[in-house]
């Protein structure tokens, strides 16, 4: 039987150290399988906004300035272009169609994954609407 296709198994926001002093809040998502490398590097892949917080304000985009894949943990490690800010919320939407596993299937046949990251910077689990 073919193994089944790659999903998102949690999504977390860490901090990374990249000079003396500098520490930068990162988003990674560890995957059950393997990704194409290609496809787990492409920006397009994943859209991250702010959560509105009433009815009448608007989500609004977070850029998104890298996405880097360490194929032997299966993790996607996002770095955005300003500093990570969690308040208000974030929401994390993985295009799981345009992500393919190794083998070349959607995530979780295609759905897209979603995951609320909220203030305390705690793992959050990813779900599928």
């Amino acid at each position: 039987p073919l193994p089944t296709p790659a999903t998102v198994q949690r999504v977390s926001i860490q901090k990374i150290k990249t000079g003396k002093h500098t520490t930068t809040q990162v988003i990674v998502l560890k995957f059950s399988e393997a990704l194409d490398a290609a496809d787990a590097q492409n920006l397009g892949s994943y859209i991250l906004a702010t959560v509105p917080k009433t009815k009448k304000q608007k989500s609004k985009p977070v850029a998104l300035l890298k996405a880097s894949y360490n194929s032997s943990t299966f993790t996607v490690t996002l770095s955005t272009r300003k500093a990570l800010v969690l308040n208000p919320p974030l929401k994390l939407t993985v295009k799981a169609a345009s992500l393919l596993d190794a083998l070349g299937r959607p995530l979780n046949g295609g759905a897209n994954v979603m995951a609320m990251l909220k203030k305390s910077g705690a793992t959050v689990t990813a779900v599928t609407p």
